[in-house]
């Protein structure tokens, strides 16, 4: 009979001790876990490994500048919009398409397009003929809306009276010209506008002008417009009001 006895005391013992140790577990357990919450936080993150010195080292001979593009807060910059940007000193910037036209996202008429070129003007009024060569400088500053500045050289030639020699007089002068451009297919645009400018001769000397126009815009491959219109020229000094037709050719950048 005391052999059954030990036994169960033995028993019982290793029972209780199972139970002390599993209880000691648990509360370890328990111990352990608000520690790992706390080392989760950003503030508590634990410190990233470094490079291996041979490997860093070969890469700074090799001139290569390692950067992880693997934190959210250190993304690769999006890529810039179709079309170059020119930064001004104050930290503005202005758009100017580069290789717009047929092929590319930015077409003819849409704002930081730029055109350059020049037109040639022809009138005949009475005795009196005018040609004018004038260099055109082109920005659309909105979607079909246009501001151009336009230099011009101009030559009057007059016919002398009963038979005499002719009598040619020479003008320089300017004009800034608003326009509006409406595509009728990707290929033609009709515009209009209306230049307000200064010009200087000899004689009568300084001229306030204005300059309505009317005509269209043929695309020419990539970036080429040939550019067919009428105008009427109105001097305010002179009171002469002279029509005429000129043909330009721009290209875009």
């Amino acid at each position: 009979m005391k052999h059954p006895t030990l036994k169960l005391i033995l028993s019982l013992t290793f029972l209780l001790i199972a139970a002390q140790h599993a209880a000691a577990q648990q509360q370890q357990q328990q111990q352990q876990q608000p520690q790992q919450q706390q080392a989760g936080q950003p503030g508590d993150q634990a410190p990233e490994p470094k490079q291996p010195e041979a490997v860093e080292k070969a890469l700074n001979e090799a001139n290569v500048k390692p950067h992880d593009y693997s934190k959210k807060n250190d993304e690769p910059p999006p890529p810039q919009p179709p079309g170059g940007v020119k930064q001004v000193a104050d930290g503005s910037a202005v758009d100017v398409a580069v290789k717009a036209g047929e092929g590319s996202p930015i077409a003819y008429g849409r704002a930081s397009v730029v055109e350059l070129g020049g037109s040639l003007a022809f009138t005949h009024q009475s005795e009196t003929t005018t040609f004018a060569f004038t260099p055109t400088f082109g920005y659309f500053v909105a979607d079909g809306f246009e501001l151009s500045l336009l230099p011009e050289l101009r030559i009057v030639d007059v016919e002398g009276e009963d038979g005499g020699d002719n009598a040619a007089d020479v003008s320089i002068g300017g004009a800034v010209e608003p326009s509006f451009h409406l595509a009728f297919n990707p290929s033609i645009y009709g515009f209009v506008g209306l230049g307000v400018g200064v010009r200087y001769a000899e004689d009568p000397g300084f001229d306030l002008f204005f300059r309505p126009t009317l005509g269209i815009d043929i695309l020419i491959g990539r970036s080429g417009i040939l550019k067919p219109a009428l105008f009427m020229d109105v001097g305010v000094h002179e009171g002469s009001t002279a029509g005429g037709f000129q043909a330009g050719f721009t290209v875009m950048l």
